[in-house]
């Protein structure tokens, strides 16, 4: 063998994991395309919720306690829902800052 043959092997050897790489990474944008698309095919849903202003004030001193409300989504309205504030430290966000909700829909079934 002489030294341009094996600077060729040499070549090959080092650039066939980055080829490999680029593949994997269009695969990976290829399939989040595709969720995407899918995720935004349908009809994008509203969700809204009314909570009176003393159940609002219980959530701002105790956010993990469950307040009533009604949930409205699309045409739909359920009343009787329970929900409270959700997340951690790090992802909790206060009733008044566009927070995260845990919802209960048989809590206040019945009552």
């Amino acid at each position: 063998m002489n030294v341009r043959c094996l600077w060729f092997i040499a070549v090959i050897a080092l650039a066939a994991p980055a080829f490999a790489a680029k593949t994997d990474d269009a695969a990976k944008d290829a399939k989040q395309r595709a969720a995407q698309t899918e995720f935004l095919r349908g009809p994008i849903i509203s969700i809204a919720f009314e909570v009176k202003d003393a159940d609002m004030e219980a959530l701002r001193k105790n956010p993990r306690q469950y307040v009533e409300g009604v949930m409205k989504v699309g045409e739909q309205t359920w009343k009787g829902v329970a929900l409270k504030l959700k997340g951690a430290e790090g992802s909790f966000r206060p009733v008044d800052e566009k927070p995260c909700f845990t919802l209960n829909l048989d809590k206040y079934k019945g009552a």
